[in-house]
């Protein structure tokens, strides 16, 4: 099973635990040797998230999901025992953190969750392993952004955010500003009673209603 690139300047099978990404959801469940918990490439992980949540939106229930990322050792005990198909360590996707296998026995060909899958994983940039064929077993392109999964409401939606951020800019820089300025008047003193210029209080007071003026602005 040819594996879709490295990343991060890792060598397959590996990539340090803590440059991986914990996925932790209903029905991830890994189990033998399956490395535990569950971790993927950050960018494989926030799509496998998004199918996660769709398959339960969708359905009312919940994926059996096995197994992701898979190290050096793991992979070489897989294929000396013959486990599951293995390939060779160094030659996995698992080994990138770009594959997912959920539990064999129930991603069958022809199942409920083999079915959904099939109509819906490439949504989130997934696919099926065809050769050798394994139901179970599905890869990461690294295509999937979160656009990709929106309804054309939602799309729509987001880009009447980013017009309104576009549009209000200055007012965005602005409210930046302040937010700093309060930052700064809360780490000086107060000013003592009878010198000249505002307090720490007052200059917050200010700000604050500045503030509310942008934030009026945008919602506007």
């Amino acid at each position: 099973m040819a594996a879709n690139g490295a990343w991060g300047g890792y060598t397959n099978g590996r990539i340090p635990l803590d440059a991986l990404t914990v996925i932790e959801y209903p029905g991830v469940n890994p189990v033998g040797r399956s490395m535990n918990p569950m971790r993927l490439e950050p960018g494989c992980a926030i799509a496998f998230m998004a199918l996660l949540t769709r398959y339960r939106e969708d359905t009312g229930s919940y994926l059996p999901v096995d197994e992701g990322y898979r190290d050096w050792d793991t992979q070489n005990y897989y294929y000396e025992n013959g486990i599951g198909g293995a390939g060779p360590p160094g030659n996995s996707n698992h080994g990138w953190g770009k594959a997912v296998d959920f539990y064999q026995n129930r991603v069958t060909e022809g199942s409920n969750y083999y079915n959904w899958l099939a109509a819906n994983a490439s949504t989130f940039g997934f696919t099926v392993l065809r050769t050798p064929p394994e139901a179970w077993h599905w890869n990461y392109s690294g295509t999937y952004t979160e656009e990709d999964d929106m309804t054309p409401e939602q799309w729509q939606r987001l880009q009447d955010v980013g017009t309104k951020v576009s549009q209000n800019a200055d007012a965005i820089a602005s409210l930046t500003a302040s937010v700093q300025t309060i930052s700064q008047y809360l780490l000086l003193p107060r000013t003592e009673a009878g010198v000249a210029g505002p307090s720490t209080v007052d200059n917050v007071a200010l700000t604050s209603a500045k503030v509310d003026r942008i934030v009026a602005k945008l919602g506007a």
